[in-house]
């Protein structure tokens, strides 16, 4: 009786409101049709060789079945460029410890000739001992660095997922790439997609508020991504769905955005634990548009499903690194602080743990206010004594010389304006959401999925 339970129609016509079993899971990537989402592809960059050919091999082992929105390629395209480039973390790094081991150098030669006297040998040896140490560091942040660049470059046919992505698409199976809209087309989704965020239908609705001025544009860089995205796969999975038996009606969609316009949180149980479903609202819209029963997974899931279901190896490493992208430092947007009117701004990473990293090149005050913070004053001359602020060219504004992280997004705002201000009100997305407002739609993400 217990075995047949879901046959019921009180739970299977609501199954959108309670967790998929692993077998369901399990026969939806064995027969079902599979979409990605931008994250998934654009996170290959962040892991190591090995992590990156297990992904590559997983997908090309759904054969047709995979699907990547023409929505999900375009801002693959938009975004690749800045995952290509040297990782900023490595970049910076290197920096910060070459100019330590100039400082340690200096401070303690001054230290000695303010004493009257002369760098004894056994004095040089030790300076020379911790130089050497200093330089196998840089070696390895180095050897990181040229790792990065041999597997990934702005040309495609030499970059490891451009290319990997790009042989998903040829073969006896290929993936496929879905069809840019129509300019009609277009007119029409845009409609729709103002009317859904009106009625907060998902998915999407949290970022209703980017572009606002981008209504009707052809660009990736739009409110409409994720509803793009959405209507694309459900188009697609209602075609896969009608060529094939029972068994092929499903629909996967493998996404590491985590906003409450995807997933539904379930109430903490006693353990303070809570379980992420898909918003039921999808599973509803995927059965009735595509008849087809609708599965979403965090990359995390779907490594951990699909190594049986396809007999493709996942090693734990892969899952660990998977995971460790999923839970990414930073939020996937470059934030602005104009200074001067905004006659020059200043650029920053900022992270879900609230760290924040000033990008080189970005703009602060010279001029300090009266009543500028002692702690900030203070952050502020060592930056300057330490080379990371100069003087423009035409002595307007302070710059960045490398990027620089500092502890919350409020301490980078008063260092930059050298006054008082709130990080969450001063730092801005460029289509002019503030950062506060940003956090807001990323208010449900912080948990991570639970495992079946």
């Amino acid at each position: 009786m217990t075995a047949n339970l879901r046959t019921s129609p009180f739970l299977h016509k609501f199954s959108g409101w309670f967790p998929s079993t692993s077998a369901e899971i399990e026969e939806a990537l064995r027969y079902g049709i599979v979409a990605v989402d931008t994250n998934v592809l654009l996170d290959l960059y962040k892991y190591e060789n090995s992590a990156t050919v297990e992904w590559l091999s997983a997908l090309e082992k759904l054969g047709s079945r995979l699907f990547i929105p023409r929505q999900v390629a375009d801002e693959f395209w938009r975004n690749r460029d800045q995952h290509v480039a040297s990782p900023i973390e490595a970049r910076n790094a290197k920096t910060k410890i070459s100019k330590s081991r100039e400082q340690i150098e200096q401070e303690f030669k001054k230290w000695v000739a303010r004493r009257g006297d002369r760098l004894t040998e056994e004095q040089s040896k030790q300076l020379s001992a911790v130089s050497d140490s200093i330089n196998i560091l840089l070696e390895q942040l180095e050897s990181a660095e040229n790792a990065h660049a041999e597997r990934f470059a702005l040309k495609p046919e030499d970059d490891q997922v451009a290319s990997g992505i790009a042989r998903l698409l040829l073969g006896n199976t290929p993936a496929t790439l879905g069809s840019p809209y129509s300019p009609e087309q277009l007119e029409d989704k845009v409609k729709k997609g103002d009317e859904r965020y009106e009625a907060l239908i998902p998915p999407g609705f949290e970022d209703a508020k980017k572009n606002q001025n981008s209504k009707g544009k052809k660009s990736s860089e739009t409110k409409y991504g994720d509803w793009f995205a959405w209507d694309q796969f459900m188009a697609e999975a209602k075609k896969y769905s009608a060529t094939g038996p029972e068994r092929t009606k499903h629909a996967v969609f493998v996404t590491g955005d985590m906003k409450s316009d995807w997933w539904h949180s379930s109430p903490a149980d006693a353990d303070g634990d809570s379980v992420k479903i898909p918003r039921p609202e999808l599973v509803e819209e995927m059965q009735a548009v595509a008849n087809a029963k609708y599965f979403q997974l965090s990359p995390k899931q779907f490594l951990s499903a699909i190594g049986a279901v396809l007999e493709v190896k996942i090693s734990d490493a892969t899952v660990k690194a998977t995971t460790a992208a999923e839970a990414s430092e930073w939020f996937d947007e470059v934030f602005e602080l104009g200074i001067h009117r905004n006659s020059y701004k200043a650029e920053a990473l900022i992270g879900s743990n609230n760290k924040c990293l000033v990008l080189e090149g970005s703009a602060a005050r010279i001029h300090e206010v009266a009543s500028i913070n002692s702690g900030i004053a203070a952050l502020r001359q060592s930056l300057i004594s330490d080379g990371t602020l100069r003087e423009s060219e035409d002595n307007t504004h302070y710059e960045f010389v490398s990027d620089y992280k500092f502890s919350s997004p409020s301490t980078a705002a008063c260092a930059i304006t050298a006054s008082s201000v709130s990080g969450n009100r001063a730092w801005t997305t460029p289509e002019g959401i503030s950062l506060g407002e940003f956090k807001e739609s990323y208010s449900d993400s912080a948990e991570d999925l639970e495992e079946e």
